[in-house]
């Protein structure tokens, strides 16, 4: 039986819902909403993105959503069991919602869409912290194959579609390439079927 995601395929949080489903061979149906409307607030009370229908059973919030799709279903394991390296991709998926989505989608990569009001001056005083936030996950990288260790998890799937829609951006498409790991990580990533069966252009 397959699961319903409910947001624009575009959205970073709901292509990470998507890739864990194609990880883990989940079907899923992708079903827009109209943004602050009734029937929005009905499945999320905050009116955001993703949400998750399972059965009877309504979801909201992509950490937990992807958790949760994680443990139910069988298939590729994306959460380790040893409790040091779990703690890391828990370090991670926090560092990605609460620091990378901020600077890059929300101070970035929307004001660069048309999706919110575009300020070169804050732009061009961001990049510190771009290139901050990007050398962090190079320095990682570098020493492991994926961002929590040797194993792809969660907050590899969080991260990948935030540095892709991040690289459209003429800022980013100068940026990233500087950084060697990260740019083998993000080639690795765009292989995977995930990538690819989950890609929306803007």
């Amino acid at each position: 039986m397959s699961v319903l995601i409910y947001g624009p395929p575009a959205s970073t949080y709901v292509r990470t819902v998507c890739m864990v489903c194609i990880e883990k061979r989940i079907p899923y149906e992708l079903k827009d909403v109209e943004f602050g409307s009734s029937n929005h607030m009905s499945l999320h009370p905050f009116a955001r993105i993703p949400v998750l229908k399972h059965r009877d059973f309504l979801l909201f919030e992509s950490s937990a959503i992807t958790r949760y799709l994680d443990q139910v279903f069988e298939g590729l394991q994306l959460q380790p069991e040893e409790p040091r390296a779990l703690a890391l991709m828990n370090q991670w998926v926090s560092t990605v919602n609460d620091y990378y989505y901020e600077v890059m989608i929300r101070d970035l990569v929307l004001p660069r869409l048309g999706l919110a009001p575009l300020d070169e001056k804050k732009i061009e005083a961001l990049r510190p912290r771009l290139e901050h936030q990007l050398g962090v996950a190079d320095r990682t990288l570098a020493n492991s194959t994926f961002i929590a260790g040797e194993q792809l998890t969660l907050a590899d799937l969080f991260l990948a579609p935030i540095i892709g829609q991040v690289m459209k951006t003429p800022e980013g498409g100068r940026a990233v390439p500087g950084y060697d790991s990260l740019v083998r990580w993000m080639r690795d990533m765009m292989e995977r079927p995930s990538w690819q069966g989950s890609d929306a252009r803007l």
